[in-house]
């Protein structure tokens, strides 16, 4: 005898999608309900119904953001804007108050 409940989540058993078809709906009313055929499928002929119904399953394709403009937002955060102005000032002062041995280059 096969099992009436075969999976869990999170503790709740779910039985298969076969249990409701043979012990609540039946087949042939789930088949009726669907408008369509075992042997042949859905006809092509009611489609236009269907999508009515529905609606379309299209989906315009997503837009990609050029790499400019993901960096232009990525430069709106304030926290990089407070860094690079302090990057900015430490890099002067040590160019600045540098003694002039320091700032040779190794000649």
């Amino acid at each position: 005898m096969k099992t009436l409940y075969t999976s869990r989540i999170m503790g709740v058993s779910i039985p298969p999608l076969e249990t409701y078809l043979t012990n609540f709906l039946g087949v042939e009313s789930f088949i009726q309900k669907l408008n369509t055929n075992l042997e042949t499928g859905l006809t092509g002929a009611d489609f236009p119904e269907r999508t009515e119904h529905f609606g379309n399953n299209y989906r315009a394709p997503l837009v990609v953001k050029p790499f400019c403009i993901i960096f232009k937002d990525a430069l709106d955060d304030f926290m990089l804007k407070l860094l690079i102005v302090c990057a900015s000032f430490s890099i002067t002062f040590d160019m600045l108050l540098a003694a002039p041995h320091d700032r040779s280059h190794g000649k």
